[in-house]
C-alpha cells in the first residue's frame, strides 16, 4: 500500500490509494473518499485488519477496513477533530501513536477513535518521527528536538543530542532498536546513536544524502 499526492493544479485532483494483493504482478487503486484534494496524503499505514491515511495540515485520520480475503480497502470513513499529524508508529492494532505539528505526540487505542493527547512538551518544535520498541517511545522533530518515553508514555522527557556540541538540525528519521539504543537522522547528513537511553550519542557521517527512514 502507499498514497499519492493530491494534485492542486488544473484540473484538481485529490490524493489516492494505490495497492496490490499479488505481490506486485498488479496494482489497484481507490479513492479516499473525503480527503479532498487541500490535504496531499503524507502517510499509510496498517492496524489490525484497517488502514489508514493520514494528512499533514488536515484534521481528520481517513481509515477502511481491509477485506479479509482480497485485502483491498472497503468503505473509507474518518475520524474528525484531531492534530496535523507528520507520522504515525503502529505499536499494535490497540496502540497507534502520533505525532505532528506545535511538538504534539497523541494516542489512540482504536484508530476509529479520534487521538487523545499525551505529551506536548515539545512546546511549538514540529516533530517529524515517531518510532518505538515495547516501553520506549521516541519522537524527533526540529531544531535538534529529540523527546522521549521510556515507560510507555506516562512521562517524557528531552534528551539534547550533544556530539561535541548540541546539535540543532531538524531531525527527519528515528528507529528505536531497543530501550537503550536509538538512531536518530539528521538534515545534515549525519546519523545520531545512542546505546545508553539518550544519555551519550556518537555520530556516523553518511555517505550518500538520506532524506529520511
Amino acid at each position: 500500500y502507499y498514497v499519492t499526492r493530491a494534485n492542486v493544479g488544473s484540473p484538481s485532483a485529490p490524493g489516492q490509494l494505490v495497492y496490490s494483493t499479488d505481490y506486485g504482478v498488479t496494482w489497484a487503486t481507490a479513492a479516499i473518499t473525503g480527503i479532498g484534494t487541500a490535504n496531499a496524503p503524507a502517510g499509510v499505514d496498517v492496524a489490525g485488519n484497517r488502514l489508514f491515511v493520514w494528512a499533514p495540515g488536515g484534521t481528520s485520520i481517513f481509515y477502511a477496513t481491509l477485506g479479509d480475503l482480497t485485502g483491498a480497502p472497503g468503505a473509507w470513513a474518518a475520524v474528525t477533530g484531531v492534530g496535523a499529524y507528520n507520522d504515525a508508529w503502529v505499536k499494535s492494532s490497540r496502540d497507534i501513536w502520533f505525532c505532528g505539528a506545535n511538538g504534539i505526540i497523541h494516542r489512540t487505542r482504536d484508530i476509529g477513535v479520534a487521538p487523545a493527547l499525551v505529551d506536548s512538551g515539545a512546546g511549538a518544535v514540529a516533530l517529524n518521527r515517531i518510532h518505538g520498541a515495547k516501553s520506549t517511545i521516541v519522537a524527533v522533530g526540529a531544531s535538534g528536538m529529540v523527546r522521549a518515553s521510556q515507560n510507555g508514555g506516562v512521562t517524557w522527557t528531552t534528551y539534547p543530542i550533544d556530539v561535541g556540541g548540541v546539535i540543532s538540525t531538524a531531525f527527519v528519521g528515528v528507529w528505536v532498536w531497543s530501550a537503550n539504543r536509538w538512531y536518530v537522522l539528521g538534515t545534515d547528513n549525519t546519523l545520531y546513536a545512542t546505546e545508553n537511553g539518550g544519555l551519550s550519542w556518537y555520530a556516523v557521517s553518511l555517505p550518500t544524502a538520506t532524506a529520511a527512514f
